[in-house]
């Protein structure tokens, strides 16, 4: 089966797992386009929104387009229906049980090169699991 190219820009969106500015500045460093959760999800005191519910996250990457990042790895099993309505492309911890989130961040890092290609490549909606060891696995989302 023939998949069409995208050519839209791969960019992340950190979720609130992932949203500490440090870490979006070493993904911006490595030279990933970076886009965090507080910068889009406010009240209306302009705090940063707690408890936003999944889908609606995932509903909102997909109307932008932009790679969801978070540490739910679960999210493919709890929302599998919102995802399969979209065209959403997420990329999920393997675990949340790592301590230290540079293990995480220096492993989005190492895969930037193959987070790049299949972000363009990999016929959506996808969900892609990566270890800390920078070993990513793909899901087709059916």
């Amino acid at each position: 089966m023939y998949v069409k190219k995208r050519r839209e820009e791969c960019v992340l969106f950190l979720d609130e797992g992932f949203s500490a500015e440090s870490v979006a500045v070493r993904l911006r460093t490595a030279g990933f386009t970076v886009q965090r959760f507080p910068e889009w999800f406010r009240d209306e005191n302009n705090q940063t929104r707690r408890n936003v519910l999944d889908p609606e996250i995932i509903r909102f990457c997909h109307k932008n387009g932009w790679l969801l990042v978070t540490r739910d790895h679960e999210m493919k099993n709890l929302h599998r229906e919102e995802i399969r309505k979209s065209e959403v492309a997420i990329l999920a911890t393997a675990h949340n049980s790592a301590e230290d989130q540079d293990e995480w961040v220096a492993a989005l890092i190492n895969l930037k090169s193959r987070i790049l290609r299949e972000f363009r490549k990999h016929e959506r909606p996808w969900f892609a699991t990566f270890s800390r060891s920078a070993v990513l696995t793909i899901t087709k989302i059916k």
